[in-house]
């Protein structure tokens, strides 16, 4: 009869043993999906946060574009920092630079030459290295390569005047560090081009 009451007492329920483990992988299992849950919402929270920063930036671009489309551009590089406090985003600040384009000083006819494919040196056997198949092609590409060099001042002049450089770059503070997400454009201003 004893026998039959203790198979009857194990089959009806857990021993402590039984229920602390449970308990112990539970808990475990509880603090691995809130650590997951944690870094999703974090990742959410900085895509929000970038996705608003390229927002600012666009906006901060198409103001300078409309700015410097009705004012010209000036001869002078330009810094500017600012937030955007007055659009709700208090946690948003930018940095602004506007430069001048520069454009290389030392084109001759000789580096225009070779990056237009002729102007190759000659070995002992004759025979041209350039990249052209026959031989007429090289001095036809080196009188144009020097005429583009004559040329190539005057245009570089109206280029450096016409194209500016504009640098965004939208700050803002994410936990203890500092994010931020730079933009690059280039503007140009028909009316300096027109001669």
């Amino acid at each position: 009869m004893s026998t039959s009451r203790q198979k009857g007492r194990r089959s009806g329920g857990f021993t402590l043993l039984e229920v602390m483990l449970a308990l112990a992988i539970l808990g475990m299992s509880l603090s691995v999906l809130i650590r997951s849950q944690q870094l999703s919402v974090r990742a959410a929270n900085r895509s929000k946060h970038m996705s608003v920063a390229v927002m600012l930036a666009r906006y901060t671009m198409v103001e300078v574009e409309d700015k410097l489309f009705e004012d010209g551009f000036s001869d002078f590089n330009q810094e500017e920092t600012g937030d955007y406090e007055e659009e709700g985003f208090k946690r948003f600040t930018f940095k602004l630079s506007v430069d001048k384009v520069e454009l290389p000083t030392n084109v001759n006819a000789d580096s225009l030459s070779s990056m237009l494919g002729g102007g190759g040196s000659s070995d002992s056997s004759g025979s041209s290295s350039s990249a052209s198949a026959s031989g007429s092609t090289s001095p036809v590409k080196s009188m144009g390569a020097a005429m583009l060099s004559k040329q190539f001042e005057m245009i570089k002049n109206v280029l450096e005047q016409a194209i500016r450089r504009v640098q965004v770059r939208v700050e803002w503070k994410e936990g203890k560090r500092m994010q931020h997400v730079a933009v690059v454009g280039y503007f140009t201003d028909p009316r300096k081009v027109d001669m």
